[in-house]
């Protein structure tokens, strides 16, 4: 039926329905109904999940399941009392259960380690040192499978991961066998619009109230700003765009066919202008003839495109573009096209005014202008990306584990970084990592099957007494499609959304509807496919009861884990803020909850983790608390200052230096304390067991060895463990760093040297901490020869930040003969430690002469011109100070810094 008016073909008898397809009775009243509850479950599930964190946390997935199998069960209903048969699940069921299949696969006892096959690993000859944990015990025969031994990298995220594919494949058939009259198509997409125009409203709100967090506060871990519900803006962006293009197709469905002008036919063929006037009559009529719901469909596009473009996501903004674009192009006609570039452009500037009326358009185009060097911004993106796709040499086929990309790709890892990734950032790169090429051929056939069946749509002709029902609307469904598979194409290569169960679940329930008006042709159009079963056949009923069966076995462990995320996270906000007594006092409540937890899922890393530092943090207290003057509490300032210095490594080594400068009295009583504490707080022992159980989890091998050395404790078989870090976390810089400490505490300098080469391979972070700590073992002389920088610019960096006397002087001299070498052909970076090096070591009329030579070759060097300014301010020459400063403006007019420090300079002169 189309808006305003009803089909004149209604009744006609090829209507053929979904249940017709299969041959069945035509479906009762009851039958009805129960297919609508099936399908407002299936909307109200759909809808709740943005709002759980845009379903990133475990709540979201046990909404996905619970609301999958409830829909599921009304369905099969409906078929029962109408006595209906199912057809074979549609095909997209089959590639999403196909992921599911994967997973499985990865779990099966029978498949090898995932570590046993990490060959192309950066240090893979570092693996034999991974402990070898007992699965069985002697009271216990039995063994039981770790996840150390699982095909998996992290078989806890993995079962997740299944499930949440198995829901989606659920709700994907029960969206094509129960959606079959236009009104359920129309209050379905409805629904589904109102729900994102709601939240966007929202979110814009939240974002003009600067620091407020209410959407996601009950549940957000990060000090992040979020964007609505949403913790990652792009997460936001890319859920917006599919419903987005659901909206445009709503618009579509509402607004019909396009009237008739008056305009007729002659007998040459129409020219350009006649086109032209012709696609302007029909906007004037249709502009004159909007109703209500018209209107609002249009704002809602509107305003979805801007809630798009307020998250500032260049991806999610270029995507939203090309989302219009599509939606035109999809009609492979020119003058249709041409009517739809028309309001599409008129969208853009409604949206454009919307920004600019809330202020929001100077933020947009300055994330735009990035785009004129995406690459300089996303390289340490790209470097990380080409390090994981490195797995596929060891897991081509299945990958490394679904859930599992931030445990499985820190082995492969050869550069360092500033933060742990724990998602690719790219859904194209971390479905290759997780499921393989299998996995990836899944993932792009069920985006390119949803492509075939919207250009079938589109492109199907059918006689104008055959247009009604779902059919009729099956060009507005399959533009909405495309835009979808569109927009979400482009947005995957910058970001991790579609594997949400927000998104996910939304793009699973429209490609129910495209499947559902794609059964909906009349029959006299296309003859059935051979292997669809005919009515009586049971194989429909088989594989339905199958797929709620294997979304039910799913529903305990996924309760579970919802249950323990409120002890994570306000384990995780605990230990990430600054340090109050009054904070720390809910240490021992968390614990208890996280101990409880771990024996629901004791293969949860997460969860390991914390416990870990939350029994260390309580042994800190204590500790402090004991050493602190009696009668005394610390509290604000100083017990930060107290808590910093004794982290596990600190206190490890501070428990070393006691030992060489205290008596054995005295020493053997702070040693009795912390065994004693150690005892009641056993984190050190569950971080070993936790090293054993989860070896790619990260931390877990250096907090052992550091609690082990506290209490005087540390073998030699946990200091062999110890280089296993160096084949686990090879880019983890500050992991290194410290195994070096412990190494050297433990008496294996040659060990340490190895850790802290391979730190300062990855990262400069820590040459400066390494240096001054190589002095408990080695000479200036020895520890320079082994750790001082190879390259001219990063040894006068060094040598600025020394605080030690005798290693400044010696990387003083050696960047003195490295400039030797390095002054036939400086670097940019090289020309600008020149300057620091003469302005340090010789004089500031020579390092200014450096400078205006360098100057007069490269003007365009803002670093140089920066140090000549601040050089001449120095010497008292304010005049030609603030020349410079002019000349810095001039290169970067967009800086604050010329204009501050010329003020200043300015009042200076005038005091």
């Amino acid at each position: 039926m189309r808006f305003g008016g009803q089909s004149k073909s209604r009744d006609r008898p090829f209507s053929a329905r979904p249940a017709e397809i299969s041959g069945a009775e035509s479906p009762s009243q009851l039958s009805l109904i129960l297919d609508s509850c099936s399908l407002l479950v299936v909307v109200a599930t759909v809808c709740i999940l943005p709002w759980l964190l845009g379903g990133a946390i475990p709540k979201a997935r046990l909404v996905l399941q619970v609301g999958s199998i409830a829909a599921a069960v009304l369905t099969m209903l409906a078929r029962l009392v109408s006595r209906r048969s199912f057809a074979v699940p549609p095909l997209g069921s089959w590639l999403l259960l196909g992921m599911a299949a994967i997973g499985i696969v990865q779990l099966q006892p029978w498949m090898p380690s995932a570590i046993s096959l990490m060959n192309h690993a950066v240090h893979p000859e570092f693996r034999e040192h991974l402990p070898h944990s007992l699965s069985a015990s002697a009271n216990s025969p039995v063994t039981t499978r770790i996840p150390a031994d699982s095909r998996s990298a992290a078989p806890a995220m993995t079962r997740l991961h299944i499930a949440q594919w198995i829901a989606v494949a659920v709700l994907l058939c029960v969206v094509a066998d129960s959606l079959s009259r236009p009104d359920q198509l129309m209050w379905m997409l409805g629904l589904m619009c109102a729900n994102a125009s709601l939240l966007t409203i929202l979110s814009l709100q939240q974002l003009f109230n600067t620091g407020s967090r209410g959407l996601s506060e009950p549940w957000i871990i990060s000090k992040t700003l979020p964007f609505g519900s949403f913790v990652n803006p792009n997460n936001a962006s890319g859920w917006l765009l599919v419903h987005m293009a659901i909206a445009i197709g709503m618009v579509v469905v509402v607004w019909g066919k396009n009237p008739s002008t008056g305009w007729s036919r002659s007998f040459h063929r129409p020219s350009w202008k006649d086109q032209l006037s012709e696609a302007a009559a029909i906007m004037r009529h249709r502009i004159a003839s909007l109703n209500n719901i018209q209107i609002v469909s249009v704002l809602t596009v509107v305003l979805l495109l801007t809630g798009v473009a307020a998250t500032l996501s260049r991806a999610g903004i270029v995507a939203g573009v090309c989302c219009l674009v599509v939606c035109a192009a999809s009609r492979l006609q020119w003058r249709k096209s041409l009517l739809l570039l028309v309001p599409f452009s008129i969208l853009l500037i409604s949206v454009s005014i919307f920004l600019t009326v809330f202020e929001l358009d100077t933020l947009v185009l300055a994330e735009l202008r990035t785009l004129n060097d995406p690459v300089s911004e996303s390289t340490s993106r790209l470097l990380h990306w080409s390090d994981s796709l490195r797995s596929l040499r060891d897991f081509p086929l299945l990958g490394s584990g679904q859930g599992a990309y931030a445990w499985s790709t820190l082995p492969y890892q050869r550069r360092g970084g500033s933060h742990w990734f724990m998602n690719a950032d790219n859904q194209y790169v971390e479905i290759l990592v997780e499921s393989g090429l299998l996995g990836f051929v899944l993932f792009a056939g069920f985006g390119m099957l949803l492509t075939v069946l919207s250009v079938q749509l589109i492109l199907r002709k059918s006689p104008s007494y055959s247009d009604h029902g779902l059919w009729s609307h099956r060009i507005a469904v399959g533009m909405a499609c495309m835009a979808m598979v569109a927009s979400q194409g482009i947005v995957a290569f910058f970001d991790f959304g579609i594997g949400l169960s927000s998104t996910l679940a939304a793009i699973a329930v429209f490609a129910g509807v495209l499947t559902a008006v794609s059964r909906s042709r009349p029959a006299n159009l296309n003859s059935l496919p051979p292997w669809l079963p005919r009515g009586g056949e049971s194989i429909g009923w088989v594989l339905r009861l199958a797929l709620v069966a294997a979304a039910c076995a799913s529903v305990a462990e996924l309760r579970q884990v919802d249950q323990i995320y409120p002890a994570i996270v306000e384990s995780s906000r605990l230990l990430n803020s600054p340090v109050t007594r009054a904070g720390l006092e809910r240490l021992s409540v968390l614990d208890g909850q996280l101990t409880a937890a771990l024996k629901r899922c004791p293969d949860n890393p997460t969860v390991r983790d914390l416990q870990v530092n939350v029994q260390e943090a309580r042994m800190r207290l204590r500790l402090i608390d004991a050493l602190a003057p009696q009668g005394s509490s610390l509290d604000g300032t100083l017990l930060q200052s107290a808590w910093t210095q004794l982290t596990p490594v600190g206190m490890a080594d501070r428990v070393v230096m006691l030992k060489k400068n205290l008596d054995p009295a005295s020493f053997n009583g702070i040693q009795s304390l912390v065994s004693t504490l150690s005892n009641e707080f056993p984190w050190y022992k569950i971080a070993r067991d936790a090293s054993r159980q989860i070896p790619l989890a990260p931390g877990f091998a250096v907090d052992a060895a550091a609690g082990s050395i506290c209490i005087g404790k540390l073998d030699d078989a946990q200091l062999s463990e110890l280089i296993a870090v160096r084949f686990a976390h090879p880019a983890g810089a500050r992991w290194l760093y410290q195994c070096g400490i412990l190494c050297l505490i433990g008496d294996r300098p040659q060990q340490a040297v190895g850790f802290w080469n391979q730190s300062l391979e990855v990262s400069e972070s820590f040459r400066i901490n390494i240096l001054v700590d190589a002095l408990r073992f080695w000479t200036p002389d020895q520890a320079l020869a082994l750790f001082a920088p190879l390259e001219y610019a990063a040894t006068i960096r060094a040598a600025l930040s020394m605080s030690s006397p005798e290693l400044e002087e010696g990387l003083w001299k050696i960047a003195e003969s490295q400039w030797l070498t390095a002054a036939r052909n400086p670097t940019t970076d090289q020309r600008i430690q020149r300057a620091n090096y003469l302005l340090r070591r010789e004089s500031s009329e020579a390092a200014l002469e450096w400078i205006d030579g360098c100057l007069a070759k490269f003007p365009e060097l803002l670093a140089l011109r920066q140090t000549r300014a601040e050089t001449l301010e120095k010497l008292g020459k304010l005049d030609e100070a603030i020349g410079e400063w002019l000349r810095y403006e001039h290169y970067d007019s967009k800086s604050k810094l010329p204009a501050e420090s010329m003020t200043r300079l300015i009042n200076s002169k005038n005091k």
